[in-house]
């Protein structure tokens, strides 16, 4: 994703800084987590809202108290991502506590 891709003012655009160079993985050894589409999207999104809250907070910044509304946060909320899916009640103890150690 470019700089152009979230709109980003060209003034501010200079302030950014280059992020390190990519490092090549061994991918036969990596994990990434298996997100389905709509939380691949919910992701997106709050990416872009943190995107236009750093430049509403860069406005506020220069210009003093702005007069518009804060960039609507959008939904679902992130967290809902934070909860472990598939969770058992189910606590292990003794030997079977053991064996998924």
């Amino acid at each position: 994703m470019s700089t152009d891709d979230l709109c980003i003012p060209s003034d501010f655009r200079s302030n950014i800084v280059t992020p390190p160079p990519i490092i090549v993985v061994d991918n036969e050894t990596q994990w990434v987590y298996p997100w389905n589409n709509q939380e691949k999207k919910t992701i997106q999104a709050h990416r872009n809202w943190h995107s236009k809250m750093l430049l509403y907070i860069e406005d506020l910044e220069k210009k003093g108290p702005i007069h518009s509304p804060l960039p609507k946060m959008p939904k679902p909320d992130l967290r809902s991502l934070l909860k472990f899916k598939n969770s058992s009640k189910h606590v292990l103890s003794g030997y079977e506590l053991h064996n998924n150690l």
